[in-house]
C-alpha cells in the first residue's frame, strides 16, 4: 500500500516535497478506523513498556504501522515542509491537523527503533531515531510557539529512547565531567569554579547539568553510529543542461559555500548571579 502511494505521488509531480508526504500522513490519521488506531496504540504501549510481542502481535503491528511509518520516514528525509495556514478563517485550530499526525509519526519511529534494537539491528534503530528528530525539527521550523513546545517534547522522547537503547549506565555524567563543564562556564563568566558549583548545588541545578551532559552523550553516540555518505559528484551529462540554462538567465554568483562540521558547544545555563 505504501509503495502504491509513493508511485502515485511521483507520477503526479516528480519528486514530492516533504509537505506532500506529511499531508498523506494527515490523510492516514483521518481515515484510520478507531478500532485500528486503538489496537496500534495498545501495541506501541506494549513495545514502550518492554512487553514481549507474540508473533501475531508483531504481525499486526507491522500491518498497522506500515503506511504511517513509510510516510514519516520519507517525509523526514526532505526539506522543511511549508504548510499553508488559513489563520483568518480557521485560527489556531488549523494546527491540530498537523500536530497530532506528526507527533504520532515520530512516536512510531521511536517504537520501531526499539523493536529493531531488540532484533540486534542497531544501525536501522539509529536511522529511525534520527528520522524522529528530523520530524521534530520540521514541526518546530514554523516558529509557532505551540509547535515548538510539542517538538521539544518529541525531541525529549527521542533522547530518552536513545539513552535506553545505548545503555543508560554508559551515559551517566561523572563528577569530573560535571566539574569540567562548570569550569568552562565559570571561565566564560569570570567566576571561581568552586563558588559557582556551590551556588548551583544550593539552587538544585547540578542535576540539570548532568542531564545536559547525558543528552550530549546520547546524541554523540547516535551520530557515531549513523552512516554518513557524500553525494556523488554530477556527471558531465548532468552538468550540461545546467550550463545551457545559465546562459539565458542573468549572471549570478557561482560561489559555493563549503559545509564545515563544527563542534557543538555546550550552552551555558543561565545564571542570576
Amino acid at each position: 500500500m505504501f509503495l502504491l502511494t509513493v508511485l502515485t505521488l511521483c507520477l503526479a509531480g516528480g519528486t514530492p516535497h516533504s509537505t506532500l508526504w506529511y499531508h498523506k500522513l494527515i490523510e492516514w490519521a483521518g481515515q484510520v478506523s478507531p478500532e485500528d488506531r486503538a489496537e496500534l496504540d495498545w501495541l506501541n504501549a506494549c513495545v514502550g513498556g518492554g512487553i514481549p510481542l507474540t508473533p501475531h502481535m508483531e504481525s499486526r503491528l507491522n500491518q498497522l504501522s506500515e503506511m504511517p511509518l513509510g510516510l514519516v520516514r520519507t517525509a523526514s528525509g526532505f526539506d522543511t515542509p511549508d504548510f499553508e495556514h488559513d489563520w483568518e478563517n480557521e485560527g489556531f485550530n488549523v494546527l491540530l491537523d498537523e500536530l497530532g499526525p506528526m507527533r504520532t509519526g515520530a512516536d512510531l519511529l521511536l517504537k520501531a527503533a526499539c523493536l529493531k534494537a531488540d532484533q540486534g539491528n542497531m544501525p536501522a534503530a539509529v536511522d529511525d531515531i534520527l528520522a524522529s528528530i528530523r520530524t521534530s525539527k520540521h514541526l518546530a521550523a514554523g516558529e509557532i510557539l505551540i509547535n515548538s513546545m510539542v517538538a521539544q517534547s518529541m525531541v525529549k522522547h527521542a533522547r530518552v529512547t536513545a539513552e535506553t537503547l545505548m545503555g543508560r549506565g554508559q551515559l551517566e555524567a561523572n563528577d569530573a565531567e560535571v566539574n569540567g563543564f562548570i569550569a568552562q562556564v565559570a571561565a566564560m563568566q569570570r567566576r571561581r569554579p568552586e563558588k559557582m558549583r556551590q551556588d548551583m548545588a544550593r539552587e538544585g541545578r547540578l542535576e540539570e547539568i548532568r542531564r545536559q551532559i547525558r543528552d550530549e552523550k546520547a546524541l554523540d553516540r547516535i551520530l557515531e553510529m549513523a552512516e554518513v555518505t557524500d553525494a556523488p559528484p554530477p556527471t558531465e551529462k548532468e552538468e550540461a543542461p545546467i550550463a545551457k540554462k545559465t546562459k539565458k538567465t542573468k549572471k549570478k554568483s557561482t560561489k559555493t559555500k563549503k559545509v564545515v562540521r563544527k563542534e557543538v558547544k555546550r550552552k551555558a545555563p543561565s545564571s542570576d548571579s
